[in-house]
């Protein structure tokens, strides 16, 4: 994304509280515990550094699931639909 990087995005997810209906997993290159620190002080379900193995990316799809099913799937997918929309404009 030209001209947008993860935290315009953590920003604009938190100015239009959508952390509350859109559980976020962040995937980043960058593994230095300042910048993975940085990235818990929003409320994402959880930060996968590259590179990663299986057994991480299916503990992060459980606790995404289960943040999901505590937000109700329409109310999920109709967020998912509207960030989309919003990202697409940033």
């Amino acid at each position: 994304m030209p001209n947008v990087n993860g935290y315009k995005v953590l920003d604009y997810l938190k100015e239009n509280n959508l952390f509350n209906i859109v559980p976020v997993v962040i995937i980043t290159g960058v593994d230095t515990k300042d910048e993975i620190n940085k990235t818990f002080s929003y409320p994402i379900v959880d930060v996968l550094s590259k590179p990663f193995n299986e057994r991480d990316v299916k503990n992060v799809i459980e606790r995404s699931k289960l943040e999901i099913k505590k937000l109700g799937y329409p109310n999920f997918l109709n967020a998912f639909i509207k960030y989309l929309f919003c990202v697409s404009k940033v």
